[in-house]
């Protein structure tokens, strides 16, 4: 893995069973590329996979009361709010590494909405949703 700056870095916190990045240069930007998270009120929010995920790649620190997690911590934590979030990552980590944009889908009954290569959510409708079993 490519080390990186701590300019690239995302520093985002977990907070009330939730990963909140500010919407600053680098988490903008990164969004921009790749379309991880929800923009919400100036923030940016990730899901538990994607921040997971995130963590393991190096784009993003996670802190909890100003102290940074480990990714062994951060998945402690993320199971203790999700049961089936192991089960849920690898389906994540899977489809992510295979080049789908991955997005939740709890408003559609499913774990996961999956676009096709190079279409990106709003330009066009997930073509699957995902139960991971």
């Amino acid at each position: 893995m490519q080390r990186k700056t701590n300019s690239e870095i995302i520093s985002a916190t977990f907070s009330q069973g939730r990963v909140v990045a500010s919407y600053k240069e680098a988490a903008k930007a990164f969004y921009t590329k790749s379309l991880f998270g929800e923009i919400k009120e100036d923030k940016i929010m990730y899901s538990f996979v994607e921040a997971l995920y995130l963590l393991d790649q190096g784009n993003l620190e996670v802190k909890e009361k100003k102290r940074k997690l480990s990714t062994a911590s951060f998945i402690k934590k993320a199971e203790k709010k999700d049961p089936n979030f192991w089960v849920r990552y690898c389906v994540f980590r899977e489809l992510r590494s295979r080049g789908y944009i991955v997005k939740t889908a709890l408003k559609f009954g499913a774990d996961f909405r999956v676009y096709e290569k190079g279409i990106k959510p709003g330009d066009d409708h997930a073509k699957w949703i995902v139960f991971p079993v």
